[in-house]
Order: structure tokens, then sequence, then C-alpha cells
């Protein structure tokens, strides 16, 4: 004969598998959500692929090595194209932006150097501050912290006019699933 479960034990199972609903939604959001950023200063990802000669100067002036060459996946688009991956290097949106400089295309161009190359995305799931443990990780790394992620009721929020996905902030996320994700712009 089993043991009657407990009201204790049933609300523990419950919640469990309630929070295991939500971080399997939270894990289809990361999918849906892009990886990789076209580099500082391009244009709408059509004209990129068709501006680039894919000459990877880019990618060698890159003093932070945030520019990579996209080889995931040879049926994608973007296969052999410079891109970033904010998961691995962040883009520190240098001043004089020797990524547009070394480009002789025009495929990045310093009148776009302003374009957002995304935007951060906070998973709530993941992120400590809306777990109930103050973490301000983001806010403090961010380069215009205050202006792109603020922290309201000690929980960050990102301005969406004001962030330019360079991913210092998915770089500075202490957690093991980061909570932040950049989608991005192209």
């Amino acid at each position: 004969m089993s043991e009657p479960i407990t009201r204790k034990d049933f609300l523990k199972g419950m919640f469990g598998f309630l929070r295991n609903a939500a971080v399997k939604e939270q894990k289809n959001t990361i999918d849906k959500l892009d990886n990789y950023l076209l580099p500082p200063g391009s244009a709408q990802l059509e004209e990129f692929l068709q501006t680039c000669r894919q000459s990877y100067k880019c990618v060698s002036v890159c003093p932070y090595e945030a520019i990579e060459v996209y080889r995931e996946n040879a049926e994608d688009a973007l296969y052999g194209y410079p891109v970033i991956n904010p998961q691995r290097q962040a883009c520190h949106w240098c001043e004089d932006f020797p990524c547009i400089t070394a480009c002789e295309s025009g495929a990045l161009n310093i009148e776009r150097k302003d374009w957002p190359l995304g935007t951060a995305v906070i998973l709530e799931d993941f992120c400590f501050s809306y777990r109930g443990v103050f973490c301000a990780a983001c806010v403090v790394k961010c380069p215009l912290s205050g202006a792109a992620i603020t922290m309201v009721d000690n929980k960050p929020v990102i301005n969406e006019q004001k962030c330019t996905g360079c991913g210092l902030c998915v770089q500075a996320c202490p957690t093991e699933q980061r909570a932040i994700w950049i989608k991005a712009a192209n």
C-alpha cells in the first residue's frame, strides 16, 4: 500500500511542473532569438550579403575579436560572412570603428555606425533579479548604463530606443543560462 501524498509534496510537485513548463517556454524564446549579429555599420541583411566581399578585414582588425566568420550551418545565408556572436564575445562599440574603416566594399559604412546591432532581451525566468536575488551586473557593465538598461524595482529594464545591442550585458550576466540575449536588428 502506498503512502498518501501530503499537501506539501503535492504543491511542491505542481510548482515544479509549472516552473519546468515556464523554463521550457523561455528556452523556446531563446531559440527564436538570433544568436548572430551583423557588424557595426552594416545595412539590412540582404544588402549586407550582396555588398560584403568576405575579405575578413573587419575580422582581423577587431581589437576584441568580437567579429568572427559564421561557420555554424553551411545552408544558412550568413555562412562565410563576418558576424558577432554576443554569447561568445560582445562588440565593444569602439570609438574609431576599425571594422568599418577596414571594410573596402561598403558593406560596413561609417554613416550607419550608430545603427543598433540589435536589442537586449531579458529572459525573466533566468534573471536573478526577477527571481528575487539582487543583481545589477548587466546595468553596471552596459556602456549606456542608466540609459539603455536601468533598474526599476530592483529589476533590470531595457530601453529599446537606447540599446545598441553590443552584448556587453550578455557577457556580464552571471547566471548559468544567460538571462540576457540580443535580438538582431537585421
